[in-house]
């Protein structure tokens, strides 16, 4: 049975029950007349009706057409009703005078049966009304398209002075011109939307914590047409640590640690002075621990050289993430892991035959070109000379436990 005819059986049965107890208690010698017992009868027989009809509201039989219904934004489209149309209105529909008011699409079509097309006016229908069956002609008139943003991507987590690139897309403006602008109110990026709309601008993140840039679109009359915020979130990243060690003091050592620290490098430097007197920073030892602990490690030709084996094998455990320089010329690399590792071969523990090493001259910095060149050139010895020349050649090598 349907569901109507369920809720009568149900109340037919409550008014049974009702109009039984109704008589047991005045046959039991009720002081209520007999006025006042056919009142509550006949009462409880309305109450019964009229909690049908509510529960049951009955169908309206109307001609069949079309029916028109309103849902949200339904003011922002050109409409007009036919002479005889339906027009209801949902409950996300502005109120329009001569419509009638449903609380969803399913209560409409079945109080407007059999109907030969419906005209949905609006952005459409929400989730409540999704599931309702529609009659096969079914029209839409969409509101206009909007203006300005209509997809925004913030760039994702940075670190303080990263470049980030925002992707938006906009619409409805012709020959529009999209500007970045920073929280203190500067345009930092400026450029023209595609055919399609998307722009991509790009910005420095600042200071870390969570900041507010503007994304603004500008008409072809130079008029600001929509805004977007544009949130930012930086977070500070650790700097990389540089060890830089020196056999004596001298220009190299100040030009590298000046470079390093402009850089945004963690910087620690030690330099031999001799008689057992060290300057900078605390003198490090070269052990697994401090090379685990360090990004990178910076040795000149002599502390090199000054590198003794039992230093190396206390390296010579697991492998260590970070890079040595060395800015040492290949004829004066006196220890004899670091000849090995400048010929091409670095010793491994675990194997008694030389494995290959990954060195490779790299550049030094153009600080230090200079005093480099200059020191090379006091070092070269005459052309009469027997002596083979030193090469200005620095070495990067990844196997730390081999040679350092």
């Amino acid at each position: 049975m349907s569901e109507p005819r369920w809720i009568l059986i149900a109340l037919f049965a409550v008014l049974l029950l009702s109009s039984a107890r109704l008589c047991w208690q005045q046959w039991r010698g009720s002081a209520r007349g007999r006025g006042v017992f056919a009142s509550l009868l006949v009462l409880q027989a309305v109450a019964t009706v009229l909690l049908y009809l509510t529960l049951v509201p009955p169908m309206q039989r109307v001609a069949g057409g079309q029916l028109t219904v309103l849902t949200g934004a339904a003011d922002q489209v050109r409409w007009s009703a036919a002479p005889g149309e339906a027009v209801v209105a949902l409950p996300e529909a502005t109120k329009v005078a001569d419509a009638l008011a449903a609380p969803d699409l399913a209560t409409v079509l079945r109080q407007h049966p059999g109907p030969t097309s419906l005209r949905l006016i609006g952005d459409g229908l929400s989730a409540r009304d999704r599931d309702a069956a529609l009659p096969r002609g079914v029209r839409i008139e969409w509101p206009s398209a909007p203006q300005g943003w209509i997809a925004l991507q913030p760039p994702p987590v940075a670190a303080p002075g990263a470049v980030f690139t925002v992707s938006a897309r906009a619409q409805g403006v012709p020959s529009a011109r999209a500007e970045l602008v920073d929280p203190a109110g500067l345009v930092v990026d400026r450029a023209m939307p595609g055919a399609d709309g998307r722009v991509q601008l790009d910005g420095v993140a600042r200071v870390p914590g969570q900041s507010t840039f503007r994304l603004r679109l500008l008409d072809a009359g130079q008029h600001v047409v929509d805004t977007l915020e544009v949130p930012v979130d930086t977070v500070g990243a650790a700097a990389p640590r540089l060890l830089i060690l020196a056999g004596a003091p001298g220009p190299e050592l100040k030009y590298l640690r000046r470079w390093a620290t402009d850089a945004g490098l963690a910087v620690q430097a030690h330099a031999h002075a001799g008689g057992g007197v060290s300057l900078g920073d605390a003198p490090v030892a070269l052990t697994a621990a401090t090379l685990a602990a360090t990004d990178a490690v910076l040795l000149d030709e002599r502390s090199l050289g000054t590198l003794s084996v039992p230093s190396a094998a206390r390296c010579s455990g697991p492998p260590v993430a970070g890079w040595a320089f060395s800015s040492a010329p290949v004829a004066r690399l006196a220890t004899a892991p670091a000849r090995r590792c400048a010929a091409g071969a670095c010793p491994s523990p675990a194997a008694t035959r030389p494995r290959p090493c990954h060195c490779r001259p790299m550049p030094m910095p153009r600080c230090c070109r200079r005093v480099v060149a200059r020191n090379d050139l006091q070092r070269t010895p005459p052309p009469t000379s027997t002596k083979p020349t030193w090469p200005r050649t620095r070495l990067r090598c990844r196997c730390w436990s081999d040679w350092v």
